[in-house]
């Protein structure tokens, strides 16, 4: 007999594949799809016998005119496609860090010639980089469910930050709804107060504060981010059409938002990006 179902999804993703609950959720290795490529079989990075990847860059990206797309596909398609991607992707950095240097060419029109583009190496379960039979295997910090986290956000402390809250008497407690900034036509993302981590060059309270680190980052995903805040706050909770019930998720204490309660199982349990 399978088990029941959780009443709440975790913000973790744990427990939503019911047969094996630590699928997918936050902290799990990569699921390769090709094999190892290191240099020595186990962790030292590969490629110095390739160009530079500043150099493939260069070649892939160069664009002097205006392209239009063959499926007349516009920019939201990618920035649609970056947008769900930052809500079942992220890697941290190793701690302590470990850097590559990216050579850059000599006729490059952006970074000085010779010098180098620090990259910062992946975070990876610290039981493997043991030998070739147990070689390094990257972390994601999220989840490998389309659960909305860049929205509602990925951990307890980031999802508890994006909402409102309510005084009941002396106590006070999170509401399913989101916490909105002051925009020029309706809602907008609220400020980075709290001061929890951004991907943004100064002092993160000048920013905006998202479910994911990385809404900052650029102007079309930002406002992809502003119309599923202002989405979400004009109606907490949809209709859903193939779950059992809707509900809110998350801990009954911290995590309200609104999604639909029903577990369900990752296309696969993780995807391989790794450096």
């Amino acid at each position: 007999m399978a088990p029941e179902p959780p009443v709440y999804r975790s913000v973790s993703g744990y427990g939503n594949n019911i047969e094996h609950p630590a699928c997918g959720a936050n902290g799990s290795a990569f699921l390769r799809r090709t094999p190892i490529g290191y240099a020595d079989g186990v962790s030292a990075p590969a490629g110095a016998d390739r160009p530079s990847a500043r150099v493939v860059s260069n070649i892939v990206c160069r664009q002097e005119t205006d392209t239009l797309n063959a499926q007349r596909l516009t920019d939201l398609t990618w920035m649609w496609g970056q947008f769900l991607n930052h809500g079942f992707n992220l890697i941290a950095a190793t701690d302590p860090l470990e850097t590559i240097g990216i050579p850059v060419p000599a006729d490059d029109t952006a970074f000085p010639p010779g010098s180098q583009i620090p990259l910062t190496r992946s975070a990876y379960d610290p039981s493997t980089g043991t030998g070739r039979r147990n070689p390094r295997q990257q972390l994601d910090s999220l989840n490998a469910y389309i659960d909305g986290s860049q929205v509602y956000g990925p951990d307890e402390g980031r999802a508890a930050a994006l909402r409102a809250v309510q005084n009941l008497g002396p106590v006070a407690v999170y509401t399913s709804t989101l916490k909105t900034g002051v925009g020029v036509d309706g809602p907008a993302l609220p400020l980075n107060t709290a001061g929890l981590f951004n991907q943004t060059v100064g002092p993160t309270a000048g920013y905006f504060l998202a479910g994911d680190e990385r809404a900052n980052t650029g102007y079309g995903l930002m406002s992809i981010h502003s119309l599923f805040v202002r989405a979400t706050t004009a109606r907490s909770c949809r209709p859903c059409r193939t779950a059992r019930r809707c509900s809110t998720s998350g801990s009954s204490t911290s995590t309200a938002s609104a999604r639909c309660s029903r577990a369900s199982r990752p296309r696969s349990c993780r995807r391989s990006t790794s450096r």
